[in-house]
């Protein structure tokens, strides 16, 4: 269950002095063994793969153990997320109108059944893209169990509190974006089990539970972000010990367990200190009752008739022990550094690459934000014999104010790497103290004639090439241009 909730929005700040996330590796990384994922299908504790790289859809669904059709699932070389050595993603789809009329489609959904089960651990990880000009309800993975075990389609109905004996999902979607277009959102799980709390809103309905529930845990929905989740069940089946955690692109967002503090609001748990414990899940008291299914699942009921609503998946893993984010199949940019000429205010780029197959390309982009990106420079891969090479770039274009810049190497199968960023500022030819001034300006070195003019460009002082003060005790309080040979600065004059 979902409704609107109103927090208070804070200005982003972003500081690019190499500050990373730190990934929480303490499960170990099985993705850190398989450059693009190539071959994690290999690992012991892989129990499904899916890289949709198939040729046509029957190839695709034979890796599932059920899907709801063409009419709703398709292959996409249109988007496939940034590393992968792959060409495309498969797209799940619905489109709006009224239900039991043709062409309306509200469920895209696909089924992995795993006979068996498992009874501890299960990790899953997925790469995945949301087409934001539509509306998505539950947009996302669940992991789950039915007793009995069902090969062809979770038995999970909505609104029906589990008895610890039937099923459990853990959920992981969208939570915003329900009843109109979003660009960005909050992301949160939406679990069912047997302890789940109802809301006042449907007594006697039991809708999924979340418990991320922070505004700062949110993903842009037009980009390709890692989502992984874990799953641990209870053991003895009477304990209140399992658990669940959550990464988005490495970093460790939730997790909850026994002990943990946080209030309940309705039937949404928020962590925060000071709260009451968590008492953790007990997601089964049968023991029967396992993990058997991962699904893919994409379900819209609010949009205008005829819009068709989308979201992209691709890199999808699941298994016993912590996977984390695809790593990146070519090799590293070594070292990368950015400076301002000051002779001619150009901005020189130098990068060193480990030399390899010769398919590489570097590409140098720029940016005034560090957040919207401009190609400037294409280099393709040098040969070094001994395995390094050098490269360089003059961006011809000065700066005007702060610039960024950062090298994206494009190798072998649209494997994408990026070096670290770096900022730039013009050269400053002149300097002056103090600024603010009220009595006298100085010039420690002064190479060019001085003029000083108000904001409408009239010259109200000026000065020869070796003067190191300037009395600008008749000037009035405001502020001036400081003209330099071709350069201007500005200047506070307060008495």
């Amino acid at each position: 269950m979902f409704y609107w909730k109103k927090y208070v929005s804070f200005n982003h700040i972003v500081l690019w002095i190499g500050v990373f996330l730190k990934v929480n590796t303490c499960y170990g990384q099985i993705a850190a063994k398989f450059p693009g994922d190539n071959n994690i299908a290999s690992d012991p504790a892989v129990l499904f793969t899916e890289m949709c790289e198939q040729s046509d859809l029957n190839s695709f669904f034979s890796n599932w153990s059920s899907n709801s059709g063409v009419k709703s699932i398709a292959l996409d070389p249109s988007t496939y997320p940034p590393g992968s050595p792959g060409h495309q993603s498969v797209r799940l789809f619905t489109t709006a109108g009224v239900l039991g009329q043709p062409g309306t489609v509200q469920t895209a959904i696909l089924y992995k059944f795993f006979p068996g089960g498992v009874n501890d651990s299960i990790f899953a990880r997925w790469y995945v893209k949301y087409n934001s000009s539509g509306t998505l309800h539950h947009s996302g993975p669940r992991l789950g169990g039915n007793n009995p075990p069902n090969a062809v389609n979770p038995n999970s109905p909505a609104g029906v509190r589990p008895s610890g004996s039937d099923f459990f999902y853990l959920g992981a979607e969208t939570t915003q974006g329900k009843t109109r277009p979003v660009n960005q959102s909050t992301f949160d799980y939406y679990n069912y089990w047997m302890h789940m709390r109802g809301t006042t809103f449907f007594p006697g309905l039991y809708y999924g539970n979340s418990f991320v529930n922070d505004p700062a845990v949110s993903i842009d929905l037009n980009t390709w972000n890692c989502i992984e989740v874990r799953l641990k069940l209870n053991n003895p089946v009477s304990s209140f010990n399992g658990e669940i955690t959550m990464w988005i692109n490495g970093a460790k967002v939730s997790e909850i367990k026994t002990g943990t503090e946080g209030i309940w609001t309705e039937d949404n748990f928020i962590p925060q200190s000071g709260g009451t414990t968590f008492e953790g899940f007990q997601w089964r008291n049968d023991p029967n009752l396992k993990f058997n299914y991962f699904n893919l699942t994409h379900f819209v009921d609010h949009d205008q008739p005829g819009q068709v609503n989308s979201v992209n998946y691709d890199h999808i893993v699941v298994a016993r022990k912590y996977i984390g984010p695809m790593q990146a199949a070519n090799l590293p940019i070594i070292s990368f550094t950015a400076a301002v000429r000051c002779d001619d205010q150009k901005t020189v780029l130098r990068w060193q690459a480990s030399s390899s197959s010769g398919d590489n390309e570097f590409s140098v982009e720029r940016s005034n934000d560090a957040k919207v990106w401009q190609t400037v420079h294409v280099s393709r891969e040098i040969y070094a014999v001994a395995k390094v090479a050098e490269y360089l770039f003059v961006d011809p274009t000065s700066p005007l104010g702060r610039s960024y810049y950062r090298i994206k190497q494009t190798g072998p199968n649209a494997a994408v790497n990026y070096s670290k960023i770096i900022s730039c500022l013009p050269c400053r030819t002149l300097s002056y103290y103090p600024n603010p001034a009220k009595d006298f300006i100085i010039f420690p070195v002064q190479t060019e004639p001085i003029i000083i003019s108000d904001l409408m460009g009239r010259e109200v002082c000026s000065s020869p090439s070796d003067t190191k003060r300037i009395d600008i005790r008749n000037l009035k309080n405001g502020i001036y241009l400081i003209q330099h040979g071709s350069e201007v600065y500005k200047l506070l004059v307060s008495h």
